[in-house]
């Protein structure tokens, strides 16, 4: 039986999807604000290839892409030749000005951190060891682009310096991203430590009715169940019933409308593994366009589990994306130091948690990444989500923050 503190697994990663009618490949460089539709396109497919690589069959899944692709991003600003040219094809932007895609990024996190009705902020911080110079317009890019905070540690410091990490984590995700390093973890030879948080807390527009909430049937397959705390309620909802692709979708607003969860529910309930096949990076309109094709609001009787998941996710998700050349003894970041330094990308952890529940949604992600000198290798429509479905959540129906699976207990 689960109860509503009970961790789950999931496989992560931290980010924001935006969906946007346009070609994923351009045929020359875009600029400017003809970059902001493009950049939603590739964030699309990012997402849905980690999704691809991380999930397996009766896995809990849960990340937001946009934390790795700012992550990137602030890398591509520092890398050249080889790393340029990997993390570029990466984040599918292999023909966008690396000055242009930064400033979007910036741009991205802007449009949504200022919607009054929903509590959600980020934040960027890059930790320099005091023994590393950067180079000026290196520091004034990040803060300025994405009002990243510069700090310095001293690698002699090592508790000091892990404690006070894991402590900054804690409390740009409201608590509930936890860090893990070590004293042991902090050593000489790290040259800076760059992070990404995103938090997230939004009470739906129409809440659950806690005194609705009771034990019912969750199938993990075709025949096997458990009992899972079920929420009820009813209400006027925008829903899609995709009977091509075996699959519906209902949108669960948040207060002000502007941000809302969406569950894709297979029709089957052991049809998860189809649906998977179904939205690959390669088919990523089929997604903007079952949001697109939604039915006006009408009345619905809406039956959603409790989703309370939290994992960590390693560098194998970003090698999935094809980042590999950054974390060799020859990867090229000559815009970062003052000095002609060997560095490389060592170690990306990230992690995110979601919790739903009867008042609404609170989530958050952390990523983090090391570099270091290379010294080591109509009528009442039932929306019963009693079996394996599909979810993210979105803001003003094209940005997606969070997205991920629920299939099983721990």
């Amino acid at each position: 039986m689960m109860n509503k503190r009970q961790t789950l697994t999931l496989v992560q990663l931290c980010g924001i999807l935006l969906l946007c009618d346009v070609q994923c490949k351009p045929t020359r460089r875009l600029t400017g604000q003809k970059l902001q539709p493009f950049l939603a396109r590739a964030c699309n497919r990012v997402s849905l290839g980690v999704y691809e690589e991380v999930a397996t069959n009766n896995n809990n899944v849960v990340f937001s892409p946009i934390s790795i692709c700012t992550l990137l991003a602030v890398c591509v600003r520092g890398a050249s030749d080889k790393t340029l040219v990997e993390l570029r094809k990466s984040l599918f932007l292999e023909l966008v000005d690396k000055r242009e895609m930064s400033s979007v990024y910036g741009a991205v996190y802007r449009s949504f951190v200022q919607d009054p009705s929903v509590n959600i902020s980020t934040t960027n911080i890059m930790i320099v060891n005091q023994n590393f110079q950067l180079v000026d317009r290196t520091v004034q890019d990040y803060q300025q682009t994405f009002n990243g905070t510069l700090l310095e540690f001293d690698p002699e410091m090592k508790s000091e310096v892990s404690t006070s990490i894991n402590n900054m984590l804690s409390f740009a995700t409201g608590g509930m991203v936890k860090g893990k390093l070590s004293a042991d973890d902090i050593t000489s030879d790290q040259a800076l430590y760059l992070f990404n948080t995103l938090y997230m807390s939004a009470r739906w527009r129409d809440q659950f009715f806690t005194m609705e909430t009771r034990q019912q049937k969750f199938y993990l397959d075709g025949n096997t169940h458990i009992m899972v705390p079920t929420m009820h309620k009813r209400g006027n909802y925008r829903w899609n019933k995709n009977t091509k692709l075996g699959f519906d979708m209902l949108e669960l607003p948040y207060e002000g409308n502007r941000f809302a969860t969406y569950i894709i529910l297979p029709r089957e309930k052991d049809g998860l593994a189809r649906l998977e096949k179904v939205l690959t990076p390669e088919r990523t309109l089929r997604l903007e366009k079952a949001i697109t094709n939604m039915k006006k609001a009408a009345k619905t009787e809406v039956r959603l589990c409790y989703v309370i998941l939290t994992n960590d996710l390693n560098t194998r998700a970003l090698k999935a994306m094809g980042v590999e050349h950054g974390f060799t003894n020859t990867a090229e970041f000559p815009s970062l130091f003052t000095d002609t330094l060997p560095i490389t990308v060592s170690n990306v952890i990230h992690k995110t948690c979601i919790e739903v529940n009867e008042e609404g949604t609170e989530a958050a992600a952390a990523t983090g990444m090391i570099m270091m000198l290379f010294c080591m290798p109509h009528s009442i429509y039932n929306f019963v989500a009693d079996h394996p479905f599909l979810y993210f959540i979105a803001h003003n129906k094209k940005s997606i923050l969070f997205l991920g699976t629920f299939c099983t207990e721990a």
